[in-house]
């Protein structure tokens, strides 16, 4: 009978051990919130095909970035935002640096299908 409870309450104290140890490796809750804000130095080899706002810590790097005709990018830097390299934004997509509303380009193509001229709206 001794040799019984003693084997019971070695399994007992183990299962309790096991649960507090369990517990402290795995939190109820492992939502992390880091900050509401999260900015980047630099954006690049990109393909954006639907919402995406990138903003950058002082100013913001961006490079090989392509907006699909269903993307909409929006680039924001206290300091501003430079483009290097290949940047497209194809036909139906939304671009906006710097600003909260819409900048409209308006492209012009000749009967060969090559890009004639830009035009940027207000």
């Amino acid at each position: 009978m001794k040799n019984t409870f003693r084997i019971y309450l070695s399994i007992i104290l183990w299962l309790c051990f096991s649960n507090s140890v369990r517990a402290i490796e795995q939190p109820a809750d492992t939502t992390q919130v880091y900050s509401a804000r999260y900015c980047v130095n630099t954006f690049r080899d990109q393909t954006v095909s639907s919402l995406q706002s990138v903003e950058g810590c002082d100013s913001l790097i961006v490079q090989n970035v392509t907006v699909s005709g269903t993307g909409d990018l929006k680039l924001f830097a206290p300091e501003g935002v430079t483009i290097y390299g290949l940047f497209e934004v194809k036909q139906g997509g939304v671009l906006n640096i710097n600003r909260k509303e819409s900048l409209v380009f308006e492209f012009t193509y000749d009967a060969a299908g090559n890009r004639s001229s830009r035009e940027i709206k207000q």
